[in-house]
């Protein structure tokens, strides 16, 4: 009876020693993302207005970066102000990027930079 109640004890301190180290990690690793709305892309520069912060950070994109807007490859120059991003930057570098990922869609309705959607008629017969 001692046995299973130690088994079980030690099987219950093990997974909560997991579950705290697995919680550290994911908030490592959220240490390294910048998220925001684009100010400005030129050259290999991106300035971005960081979501819960009044400031404006210039992060460099270089061309080993993987860049996608809703998923899909794209350039540095095919990002407008006012895109909704996500930025992951070098371990220990905030200022450099190695993954951008944009979201185009996600964009509040009346943004000047987003085309509007093709209007469908049918008819029912």
């Amino acid at each position: 009876m001692m046995r299973w109640l130690y088994l079980g004890l030690t099987v219950g301190v093990l997974a909560m020693v997991g579950t705290v180290a697995i919680a550290q990690e994911e908030k490592k690793d959220n240490k390294d993302r910048c998220e925001g709305q684009i100010v400005s892309a030129t050259g290999n520069k991106l300035n971005v207005r960081v979501k819960g912060a009044d400031r404006v950070t210039e992060i460099t994109v270089p061309g080993t970066a993987t860049i996608s807007c809703d998923g899909k490859a794209c350039k540095l120059e095919d990002l407008k102000p006012g895109t909704r991003v996500c930025v992951t930057t070098k371990p220990g570098d905030a200022t450099m990027a190695v993954k951008v990922e944009a979201f185009v869609r996600d964009n509040p309705p009346g943004d000047k930079d987003r085309s509007p959607e093709p209007v469908v008629n049918r008819r029912d017969n």
